[in-house]
C-alpha cells in the first residue's frame, strides 16, 4: 500500500480567479435587477408581506424622489414593525413602534422619534400613514377617523385610498397636497 500523503491545491491562475469573479459579479447584478429576493414568509395572521413603492414629487426646495422596496408588516397600529427590504432579502431599514416612541434602525445605526409620523417625517421628508395600512390593507378605513366614501374606494386624512384592485392584493393611496405622494402596495399572496 503507498502512503497517503497531502497536497496542496494549485494555485490559482490569474485568469481563474477573474473569471470567477467575473461570474459572482454577474450573479449579483442579476439578482439585483431581477429581483430575485428571498421574501419573509408570513408567520401569524397579524403580517403582511409584500412590496412597496413611495414616489414623492418635487417641491420648491426638494427634488422629486422615489424609492421601492420589498415589506413585512405586523402587529397594529399601536405597537408593531415594518421591515423593508433589498432585492437581495436583506433587510435595509426596520421601524419599530409602540405607544409613545418609534424607532428606526438602518445602516448607519438607530434614531428613536415621538411616534411613526415623526419617523417617516425625518427618514423621508414626508408623513407617510403607517398606522393606517393595517386598516386600509384590509379595505376599509382607518378606524376612529372620519373618512368619506369614493367610488374606487374612500379618502381619509387628505388621502384618496384605491381599494379597487384588492382582490388582486394591490391598494394605491395618493395625497394630492404639494409635495403630492403616492404610495403604491402590492401584497404577496399566501403559500
Amino acid at each position: 500500500m503507498r502512503p497517503v500523503t497531502a497536497h496542496a491545491p494549485a494555485p490559482e491562475r490569474p485568469a481563474q480567479r477573474a473569471w470567477r469573479l467575473h461570474r459572482l459579479v454577474a450573479v449579483v447584478v442579476a439578482c439585483a435587477l431581477g429581483g430575485c429576493a428571498v421574501q419573509p414568509t408570513r408567520s401569524t395572521s397579524d403580517t403582511v408581506v409584500g412590496r412597496l413603492s413611495v414616489v414623492i414629487s418635487a417641491s420648491d426646495n426638494e427634488p422629486a424622489r422615489a424609492f421601492s422596496a420589498g415589506f413585512e408588516l405586523r402587529g397594529d397600529p399601536a405597537a408593531g414593525r415594518l421591515d423593508l427590504f433589498a432585492p437581495t432579502g436583506t433587510v435595509v431599514a426596520r421601524a419599530v413602534w409602540q405607544p409613545g416612541s418609534a424607532q428606526l434602525e438602518a445602516g448607519q445605526g438607530s434614531a428613536r422619534f415621538a411616534d411613526l409620523g415623526e419617523l417617516t417625517l425625518r427618514a423621508l421628508g414626508e408623513r407617510l400613514p403607517i398606522e393606517a395600512l393595517f386598516d386600509w390593507l384590509q379595505g376599509r378605513p382607518y378606524a376612529g377617523v372620519p373618512h368619506a366614501s369614493r367610488p374606487q374606494g374612500f379618502a381619509q386624512e387628505g388621502w384618496e385610498v384605491d381599494i379597487s384592485a384588492l382582490a388582486r392584493g394591490s391598494i394605491v393611496a395618493r395625497r394630492d397636497s404639494r409635495p403630492a405622494v403616492t404610495l403604491r402596495l402590492r401584497m404577496t399572496p399566501d403559500p
